[in-house]
């Protein structure tokens, strides 16, 4: 399956234009099926355990994309600072300019920013947990709104 088939899910073409540049025209057997067979955009959870390189990766950009398409942020927590860093700055680097979405880094060596990731009811602190386990994240959002 082609990556354009995910316009039939909303996705603005100039998205779905980027994501073909970065990744390819083809869709892995993974993201087909975390797309199509399992609804991830259906709005119900989802939980993708895989092999790495198998296409993780592109499944919750997908999903962080879908919720900013529709005027609403995305949260991705990571285990670790260096990824929430190599995240962040992809995210930057890839959606930021050409699409006019904000990406917003939060780690323990980075709380000057939190503010900067729409409240809605509970901090960042709140929503990645104190148990140490999440020691990165970072926002994204188009409108700065809760959604």
């Amino acid at each position: 399956m082609e990556i354009d088939f995910l316009r039939h899910y909303g996705l603005d073409k100039t998205v779905t234009d980027l994501l073909r540049d970065h990744y390819g025209a083809d869709l892995l057997p993974v993201q087909e099926t975390a797309f199509v067979e399992n609804n991830l955009f259906d709005g119900t959870n989802m939980v993708v355990s895989a092999p790495t390189s198998s296409g993780k990766t592109l499944i919750g950009e997908v999903a962080a994309l879908h919720h900013i398409e529709h005027d609403r942020r995305a949260l991705v927590l990571v285990p670790t600072k260096a990824l929430a860093y190599e995240k962040y700055e992809h995210f930057q680097r890839l959606y930021q300019q050409p699409l006019g979405i904000r990406v917003v880094l939060s780690s323990r060596d980075h709380r000057e920013r939190d503010r900067e990731i729409p409240d809605c009811g509970r901090s960042l602190r709140e929503a990645a947990g104190t148990s140490g386990e999440i020691s990165g994240a970072f926002g994204i959002s188009r409108s700065g709104g809760c959604g």
